[in-house]
């Protein structure tokens, strides 16, 4: 693979031009240019530049379906690697061919394949460690006048994909990074904001102290280095995590617990943020990749909190706030209701009517919601 050279015609100068005027477009890559040019494959993927790895990639069309290029991509990383930001670079490479398999209304599969030899490439660094790139790929025997057009139109467009990073990354107007660094402020625990692969965006002092002791945690590089029970939080593939965290979630899958003790008797609370792009709208792993995740860090059970600091958080009873302690501290409900010395049934219905007080719809929810409350509880 090689940079393709390129005529700087009149064109390209007036790309060069406005592309600073254009830095505002709320483009949403990259579905929004698959749209414009009907006839190329778009890939958006970010690479870890320390190990020159890819973290995540996503490719589609105009269609919005989903193509493999990750093979590709991953074969010529080293170019990748040299591509410069605030312009589009040229790429022309060994044909490779480019896989989609799409199932249609009537549940019939269609494979469709195109072979690619060039690439119209964006890139923004992002800090961390991280690069985002977006990659059109020009089919083979595409004339080369409109691949100059194309990469004439990516560089003036440049400013845009710039405002897409910055928003997958920070948030529209760095709002979730705000959010985020507010939020964890008044967490009495350490507490930090990280996203994909452990990367950490944000931290409160609390665990800046933390890091600092050294213990379980550490952070090497800008990311988290967690405890083997954490690992499949901070897994590269999600399908490829292990399944055995030990969590108190009854036996609710553990990919959906929030809940973790580690070996060494610390107990962790992850929380994803909510927000204001919907993943199902989009159905884009990487924004999926750039979700924001809280992870609090509390000492371990021998430090629980009492049933009256439940009580004082959440408003629940006395009673239920003694069983959601009992809970909390790695007991089934039966097991709770036996040490308290209630029926098992009463004890269902004291956590039932606890749900409700907590507006929450289940038992993990519950627990979820008493211990966040705790660790944002102020000092008594």
């Amino acid at each position: 693979m090689h940079f393709a050279s390129r005529d700087l015609n009149e064109s390209v100068l007036y790309g060069l031009q406005v592309k600073e005027r254009r830095n505002r477009n709320n483009l949403d890559f990259p579905n929004a240019l698959a749209k414009r040019f009907e006839f190329l494959v778009f890939s958006t993927f970010v690479l870890e530049e320390k190990n020159k790895s890819i973290e995540i990639c996503y490719t589609t069309d105009d269609n919005r379906q989903t193509w493999s290029a990750e093979h590709l991509i991953e074969k010529e990383i080293d170019v990748f690697s040299q591509v410069k930001p605030n312009s589009c670079t040229p790429i022309t490479h060994d044909i490779g061919t480019l896989h989609c398999t799409a199932t249609s209304k009537d549940n019939v599969t269609q494979e469709t394949l195109t072979e690619t030899d060039r690439a119209a490439v964006l890139m923004v660094g992002l800090g961390m460690g991280l690069r985002l790139y977006l990659a059109a790929h020009i089919p083979v025997g595409f004339a080369d006048s409109l691949f100059q057009g194309i990469v004439a139109y990516a560089d003036d467009i440049f400013g845009g994909f710039e405002a897409y990073a910055e928003d997958l990354v920070y948030g529209r107007n760095r709002a979730e990074l705000t959010s985020a660094e507010y939020w964890i402020k008044h967490i009495k625990s350490p507490a930090l904001v990280f996203f994909g692969n452990g990367t950490v965006l944000a931290k409160n002092p609390a665990m800046e102290k933390s890091l600092r002791k050294g213990g379980e945690l550490r952070l090497v590089d800008g990311r988290i280095q967690p405890p083997r029970s954490l690992g499949p939080l901070f897994a590269r593939r999600t399908e490829n995590a292990s399944r055995d965290i030990p969590a108190h979630a009854g036996k609710v899958q553990p990919s959906k617990a929030r809940i973790i003790n580690s070996a060494g008797g610390h107990r962790y609370f992850v929380e994803t943020i909510p927000s204001p792009t919907s993943e199902d709208e989009t159905g884009d792993p990487v924004r999926t990749y750039f979700r924001k995740k809280v992870l609090i860090t509390t000492g371990s059970a021998s430090n629980d909190a009492s049933a009256e600091a439940i009580k004082a958080a959440t408003g629940v009873t006395h009673q239920q706030a003694r069983i959601i302690q009992k809970i909390i501290g790695g007991k089934t409900v039966r097991q709770a209701a036996e040490e308290i010395g209630i029926s098992y049934n009463t004890a269902r219905n004291h956590l039932a009517m606890a749900q409700q007080r907590t507006g929450t719809s289940s038992q993990l929810e519950l627990v979820n919601s008493v211990t966040k409350a705790i660790q944002i509880a102020p000092d008594q």
